[in-house]
Order: C-alpha cells, then structure tokens, then sequence
C-alpha cells in the first residue's frame, strides 16, 4: 500500500479578503479562497459552484534592496513578495476542517513536605544535636537538557546541641519554627538543584511569633516604547540614579521596568525622542520613516530651517533628511531616499559625498513625557545588631566622660557605604564602659519580600561592614535579666508549639533555559514540568524499617500545558517558508535582525503572544502512471490568528464552514 504525500502550509492571517478581490491585490496577511480561471476571490456561495479552487495568503514580505551602485538584474532573485498560496484542488476533497484555540494557564507543579497548612499532625520534627539528610530529586526534559540526566543532590542541617535547662520537646521533637527558616535557605541555595525550585515555609504556631519591624515598599512601573536594548535600560536608569531599575517585561515595541521605593511616585520620564528600528507596525504616536539608500549629500545654502524641503529641491526622491554641520555656506545632509541618490547635473552646487548602504524602516516620535503607576507592594524586615570594640584610649578616657562620640562619628561614616543599614539607627549602647563600647544598629533583609497565599517569605541578612576587625553579631544576652542577688537570669524556655512545612513550587522552564534577545530557531521549546521529590536520606546500612520515618510528601497541583503561544507558532512559519527557499537566519544578534530586515522578511508573530488556528485537510489528485491506491497528495494548511483578533477567527470559521458544506467540523 502506498502512503499518500502530505505538504503542510502555514500562515498568518489578519484580514478575509472581500470577494471578487484579485489575487495580485492581496494585502499583507489577508486570505481568500481562489477561482483557478479568474485568480479572483469566490463569495461563499460561489465556492460550491466551483470544481477547483486553491486558497491564498497575501505576502508581507518587501522586495530585497539593491546593494550599491548599480541596478540588479535579480535584484528578488528569491521572490520573497511573491503571494502564499496552495496547489489547485477539487473542492469535494477538503474533509476536515479543525479549529483550535490557545491553552495560556500555565500551572507548575506544587509540593508539600510536612505541614500543608490542614494536618496538624504532619508537621516536621527536629530533635536538637541531630544532623538531617534530605535527598532531593528533580526530572524532567529542562533537568536533561543541563545535566544530561535526572540529578540527586543531599541537603544536610544540623541542629542545636541539647541543654536539658533550656530543652522543650512540644512532645514530638524541638520545635520546628527555631530551625524552618534556616532550612528553607538551605534548599533555595543548594549547589545543584536548586535552580528548578522555589521553596517556601508554610508554619502555623499556637501563639502567633513575635514578627520582625516591617518596613512597607511600593513597585513602579514604567512602559514606554523603545528598542528594549542596553541602551534604552540605561537611559531610564541615568534619569533615577538613586534607584535600582529593572527590565521585567518586553513586548516589542514595549518595554516595562520598575522599580522598589518608599511610597511616592517617581517623576515622569521624559523622552526627548525616540527610534524603534524593529518595529513592524508603529505604535499609536509614532510616524513611520520609510528605509532606502542612505547617503551623505551636501549643498551650499543657508542653512534653512526646512532640511527635508533643501534637500528634495536636489534630490526629489529624499524621504527623510537630517542636518550634520553648517559651515561656511555648505549644509551637510544625512538623507534617505527611495533610490540611489547620484550628483545633480552641472550648475547644481550639491553633491553626494557618500553612499551609505541600506536602511530598515523605522518609527520615530519627538518628546514624550511617561508617568510611572503602582504595581504592587513588597516589604522588608530589619534586625537588631551590636558591635563590641575596645578603645584604645581607654586609661586617658577613664574618668573624663569619655562618651565615644569620636569612634561614633567614624563608625557612621563606614555603615554609610552600606545599603542594608538602616539610617539613623546606629547608637552607642547605654551600657559600654570607657574601655569597651558597644554599638546597636539595625539592618534591612538584603532583597525585597513578598507572602504567598499560604506561605511567608523568609528573610535572608547579609553581613554589616565590619569595623576595626569586628563583626557585627546578634546582641548577646537578649531575654536575660539579673535578680535580686546580681546573679543572670536566661530567659524562659519558649513552650509555643508550631507545625512547619516547606511548599515547593517548579519553575517554568523559560526561567531554566538560557532566553536570546531575538528568536532562536534551534533552542528546543520544552514544555515538560519539573518534577520533584524530597526524602529523608537513610544510609543503605539502616536496615530496620521501624525506625525509617520521613515526612509526609503532597503533589498538591499538577502542571499543565501552554499551546499555541507565539514561539511555539513561529517554528512551524519560518519551515514552511525555509522549505520554499525564503532565507533564515536566527535571530541571536544585531546582525541576523539586520539581515533579515535587509531581506525585508516579515514574519507576523509575536512570540509572547497567543494564536487561534485552523487546519484544514484536503487532497489534491496525483494520478500519473500509478496504479498503487491512496496516490493523492494530502495537504494541510493550517490558519494562525492572533489571540487580540477573534472577530476574524470567527469570520475565518464561518467562510471555511459555510464554503465547504461536506467538510468535517471539529471544534466549531
């Protein structure tokens, strides 16, 4: 039996051409169903009337530009504007038509080792002067693709030493809520593994803990149209030098930062102009300067305040001109024309000083003005910290109230290079002698925090700068108290029982892989989710089982899958086109984009977005010489429709519905 062929075609579609509309007027990504006679579009009536039809998909493809001096004989030897469209074909052999929409909830999966917030009894239990060995593992195709194989990495934590004065059990082992935090840090910091989750404490404790002195934060978001480069980040970054701005999102032409502050709007950011060189359609305030020959021309006059008006006086096909020096009555000119610009006839006092190649189109817009807006909160926390340092002029101090004002001043102007130091804090403790001082400070967490629904985020201090070969510790004796007699009194032993666990969420692989600038046709989209367990690691010598207990371990949601998201889409286009010989090359750096612009290859997708589709199965009869069964060939078209365009995925159902009365409808 012989396999029939098949020949996939896929395409963008943004517009139903009306009918009667002739195929050489197609616009860019509009579609229509064709008479193979007239080569004109068919009302949906008509198309039944029909024998053989064929469908078509108007280019946006511009022609190659000519390279330099001369006029190219195959200046589109590729044909990259020609129209996309099918083989001829019976209309009673389309069968199948499919319609499909785009899955955009991505979830991850999520874990719970120990407490998950509803049993109370499946807390995690730590007894003091006791090291525990947690064995975690990840899987999953993003694991494979780093490590070429599943990977075990061992977490180990270790507990107080026992202090049978001080030593509470809550019945069941130390209390947890001593060690969680310690050990949620030491998954999220772990050599290997760390890097495919991120892990939260979930506590719940029978007197509420004293919480640490919060300070409240603000998020500002800025979305501006730029290039979404370098450049365009440290331009917002020189007008906010106080703050830390980050990119967070970049939807071409748009780019988002933001960043962490006290309350109150940052203020607007001001553009004096602005160039997108990869723009596609211009955004709304923007005004299109078409690409060309650009060139350096100069003309004697005075320098008059029109310069696109000087310049078409000389060369009428300038599109756009730009003033470079005035000197000595001769305007220098950066132009772009619509043709290779030559020197004027004799008489003309201008000429062509350098042809400069080709240009892209571009957007352009003069000064704007962009207020920030709120976009969320975070928080950090701070802690009490003491310095203890020896005066070196301790015997000439003594006796002269001698207040460390000096060594104060000093230690001010070092915690100052410090972001994590908490301004005005710094004090000279009540109780330092002339001999010994000791400083208290406080000091912000070193990043910001946000809580999840069910989980509290965890604090992660750096060091203060040390001073004078000192460090920055925890206060001793906090709690302690003297009595009656001058003899230290600890504290009381802390009786509050808390359950503890630790809730593990996969990151989604666009987090794990490394990201281009531009499109990367060869990097591997990988939708398989992280999959994680965790144990208590047993030594293989450990043969009685009674003995073996490990927390509880809940798969509490399951990961699903996008489709139909812009990268996903943009793989089966640049195929179709490649295998019609159309050129491609990935789009990893400056010069690929240029090529491609050079080119003028437009593809029609923004990878960030979701898609509509419709394929559509139909056979087109091949019987030459054969007398093997199934000799047709099968075709499959399928239809991409931006998620923003829904009206014309219905008008594209109802055409191909309508059209094809004998068809299969799925999904309609």
């Amino acid at each position: 039996m012989a396999f029939p062929q098949s020949i996939p075609s896929n395409w963008v579609v943004r517009k139903v051409a009306s009918t009667s509309t002739h195929l050489s007027d197609l616009k860019p990504f509009e579609f229509g169903i064709f008479d193979e006679d007239t080569h004109n579009s068919l009302s949906l009536a008509d198309v039944a009337k029909r024998r053989n039809v064929y469908f078509a998909v108007g280019n946006p493809n511009t022609r190659q530009f000519t390279q330099g001096s001369k006029v190219e004989r195959l200046g589109n030897q590729n044909n990259s504007d020609v129209t996309y469209r099918t083989e001829v074909f019976p209309t009673k052999q389309l069968d199948l038509v499919r319609a499909q929409t785009p899955v955009t909830d991505e979830k991850q999966n999520v874990y719970y080792l120990g407490y998950n917030g509803i049993d109370v009894c499946n807390t995690l239990k730590f007894e003091c002067g006791q090291t525990y060995t947690f064995q975690v593992q990840v899987r999953g195709r993003a694991v494979r693709q780093i490590f070429m194989h599943e990977m075990r990495e061992l977490i180990e934590f270790t507990t107080d030493c026992c202090d049978d004065c001080t030593q509470t059990d809550c019945s069941v082992g130390e209390d947890c809520h001593k060690y969680i935090d310690a050990l949620v840090e030491r998954f999220n910091t772990g050599l290997w593994v760390s890097r495919f989750f991120k892990a939260e404490k979930v506590i719940n404790c029978g007197t509420p803990l004293a919480a640490l002195d919060e300070t409240a934060f603000v998020k500002y978001c800025l979305t501006v149209c730029d290039n979404g480069d370098e450049i365009a980040l440290s331009n917002v970054q020189l007008q906010y030098p106080t703050y830390d701005v980050k990119r967070i999102e970049r939807s071409a032409p748009y780019s988002t930062y933001q960043v962490i502050k006290t309350a109150g709007l940052p203020t607007a950011f001001s553009q004096s102009s602005v160039v997108l060189t990869e723009c596609g359609d211009c955004p709304s305030g923007f005004t299109e300067v078409a690409g060309g020959f650009a060139s350096l021309v100069e003309i004697d006059n005075a320098n008059p305040a029109d310069a696109l008006a000087a310049v078409q006086a000389v060369w009428a096909t300038a599109t756009s001109a730009s003033l470079v020096r005035f000197e000595n009555g001769t305007s220098q000119y950066y132009v772009v024309s619509s043709t290779l610009l030559a020197n004027p006839a004799a008489g003309v006092d201008a000429a062509v000083i350098y042809q400069l190649g080709t240009v892209p189109d571009t957007c352009t817009s003069g000064a704007t003005t962009t207020a920030w807006i709120a976009c969320g909160t975070a928080y950090k926390v701070t802690r009490d910290l003491c310095i203890t340092i020896g005066n070196d002029d301790c015997d000439a101090a003594e006796g002269v109230g001698f207040d460390g004002a000096e060594v104060l001043a000093r230690l001010t102007a070092t915690l100052a290079n410090d972001p994590t130091y908490v301004r005005g804090s710094l004090a000279l403790d009540a109780d330092s002698t002339a001999c010994v001082l000791r400083f208290t400070a406080s000091q912000f967490n070193n990043d910001f925090l946000e809580d999840g629904c069910d989980t509290l985020a965890v604090a992660k201090f750096d060091d203060l700068l040390g001073f004078e070969g000192q460090r920055w510790v925890v206060c001793p004796c906090e709690g302690w108290t003297v009595n009656g007699d001058g003899c230290p009194v600890p504290p009381a032993a802390d009786t509050n029982c808390c359950q503890c666990g630790i809730k593990f969420t996969g990151l989604p692989t666009e987090q794990l892989l490394d990201q281009f600038g531009g499109y990367d046709f060869a990097t591997y989209l990988e939708k398989d989710p992280i999959e994680l367990s965790v144990t208590v690691f047993r030594d293989d010598r450990e043969t009685d089982i009674c003995k073996i207990e490990s927390p509880t371990w809940l798969h509490a949601q399951r990961a699903t899958y996008r489709q139909l998201r812009g990268d996903d889409v943009i793989k089966q286009i640049i195929l179709d086109r490649f295998y019609n010989q159309e050129p491609w090359v990935n789009q990893t750096d400056k010069t690929n984009q240029l090529f491609l612009q050079r080119e003028g290859i437009k593809l029609g997708i923004d990878v960030s977005k979701f898609y509509y589709a419709i394929t559509v199965y139909f056979n087109k009869e091949y019987r030459v010489n054969v007398n093997a069964s199934h000799s047709d060939i099968r075709n499959a078209m399928t239809l991409y429709v931006s998620e923003d365009d829904l009206s014309v995925f219905t008008q594209l159902k109802q055409v191909l519905g309508t059209a094809f009365t004998e068809a299969k409808l799925e999904n309609f």
